[in-house]
């Protein structure tokens, strides 16, 4: 039996829309350099929460 592509991908999008909503979590971004600050505001356009650790003492340090 084989299917089409979409029809696989069609029976893929019901089964997710019929899914309970998740809670939401916060994404964590270890490292607040350039890539993790890039990351962070990505993911805050996308509308997600994000929490940010970076062990230097202030934001975009390259060293400790």
């Amino acid at each position: 039996m084989s299917t089409t592509p979409t029809a696989a991908a069609s029976s893929t999008s019901t089964e997710a829309a019929a899914d309970p909503p998740v809670t939401q979590l916060p994404v964590v971004v270890i490292g607040a350099g350039p890539v993790g600050l890039a990351a962070a505001a990505h993911l805050l356009e996308y509308g997600l929460d994000v929490l940010s650790t970076h062990v230097g003492d202030t934001p975009v340090t390259t060293g400790p």
